[in-house]
């Protein structure tokens, strides 16, 4: 699973995207304001479980790869 974080020019949301089964899966979740520390904890472990657990629509995963990309200066 990779969950990214990030200001869209307008909110702060979390991109969650995991593969499972030979499945792509992902979701956004929009917090509005930019998140404290405290908020992106209690999202990881409170709500985060239940948006895995609902994500039903997927493509395969041959046709994505997940990939952690380098963050620029």
């Amino acid at each position: 699973m990779l969950l990214t974080i990030f200001f869209n020019d307008q909110f702060w949301v979390a991109l969650i995207e995991r593969q499972s089964e030979g499945k792509y899966f992902s979701s956004l979740h929009t917090f509005g304001k930019e998140p404290s520390d405290n908020q992106i904890f209690d999202f990881v472990n409170y709500e985060l479980p239940g948006i895995i657990s609902r994500q039903s629509e997927f493509v395969k995963s041959d046709e994505f790869e997940i990939k952690k990309s380098a963050q620029k200066d």
